[in-house]
């Protein structure tokens, strides 16, 4: 599937360099949140509920760190080439005007 995506011309330099960042800034977290996660009990104060909230602290860590990668890549790409270009397979969003 990456050849196909490659072919496409998806991978292009902002993106590979806004996926590094992306995967740093994951690994960093992913050490920290286990770090704060093995010297914290959280089942003792919390019982059962203790996992769940782990579970739910995890799941929103990892959506902000793809949310701000996407935020991040789209940046780059804004700096780097003044504007985002789609390729010859992107389709244009009608907007509706008043009139």
């Amino acid at each position: 599937m990456v050849g196909n995506l490659n072919f496409m011309g998806f991978f292009n330099n902002n993106v590979r360099i806004g996926s590094v960042v992306t995967a740093i800034l994951f690994e960093t977290g992913k050490f920290a949140l286990g770090l704060c996660f093995g010297q914290v009990e959280l089942s003792s104060g919390y019982g059962t509920a203790g996992s769940i909230i782990l579970i739910m602290l995890w799941v929103s860590y990892s959506s902000m760190i793809v949310f701000y990668g996407a935020e991040f890549t789209h940046a780059y790409a804004v700096h780097k080439d003044g504007r985002i270009i789609p390729d010859h397979n992107g389709v244009k969003v009608a907007t509706n005007k008043h009139k």
